[in-house]
């Protein structure tokens, strides 16, 4: 997997924990943890072209139709999906917790932006304006699930500021404002300069939110993909209502 596949999954892009749900009954002294919801359950909880507007749809990918179908992640599928890669400045545990994460439920939406892709006319530098919209699920026990989510999100903020990958990228990160989402959330934004042929960069503006309710875990992250010249059409407050839409299907 390249490294554009892999940043849409930021640290992840976004991205990919074991994931359920914990609760105490009645009699003192006694916990009961309700079985695990299944991948199917979580599956169809996933935000639909239909919950965002007319201009998304889902994106199909010819290697795991079924993915695209269905949203449930198989273990082929497991080992395509772009996963959080934390930078050297986050702790051996918190580049742990980003390996070993694991999906139950994926779904990749893409925006029409009405933008033509390609090169305009030949001789002239291509244009580019992808939206993409992703949605991470998984579900484990909620202690479990509690420890992974402090982990990835001390582990994202260790990352904070700006670097310089070997490929040549410019890569900054910030932090991202969320609204209280689930029992806990937490967001960034990172902004990367691609170099391209002939001086000709693309930008990459990459929200990506991490929400824990109960034992399950969501990870949300929107890619705004351009060339100089194409005016963005996202911003903040579209994409906390995207987040929103996402957090309200939980079950």
């Amino acid at each position: 997997m390249d490294g554009r596949s892999r940043r849409f999954g930021l640290a992840a892009a976004l991205l990919v924990v074991a994931l359920s749900g914990c609760g105490e009954d009645s009699t003192p002294g006694t916990t009961t943890a309700p079985e695990p919801q299944s991948p199917e359950t979580l599956a169809s909880a996933l935000v639909e072209p239909a919950d965002l507007g007319a201009a998304w749809s889902v994106t199909r990918m010819p290697d795991f139709p079924e993915l695209s179908e269905t949203g449930v992640v198989s273990d082929e599928a497991q080992d395509m999906l772009p996963r959080m890669e934390p930078c050297q400045k986050a702790t051996e545990q918190e580049r742990a917790a980003a390996e070993d994460l694991e999906w139950d439920a994926f779904r990749q939406l893409e925006l029409a932006t009405g933008t033509p892709t390609g090169s305009p006319s030949p001789g002239r530098p291509p244009v580019h304006h992808l939206v993409f919209a992703q949605e991470f699920l998984g579900e484990g026990a909620v202690d479990e699930t509690k420890t992974t989510y402090d982990a990835l999100v001390s582990g994202g903020d260790a990352c904070l500021g700006t670097e310089k990958t070997r490929d040549g990228e410019t890569v900054r990160t910030t932090g991202l404002t969320v609204p209280d989402l689930g029992d806990a959330s937490h967001g960034w934004r990172s902004m990367v300069t691609e170099p391209g042929p002939a001086g000709r960069t693309a930008t990459w503006d990459l929200r990506q939110v991490l929400v824990r309710d109960g034992g399950v875990l969501l990870m949300a992250q929107v890619a705004e993909i351009t060339t100089p010249g194409v005016d963005t059409v996202l911003d903040d407050a579209e994409v906390e209502e995207m987040v929103q839409t996402m957090v309200d299907k939980l079950p």
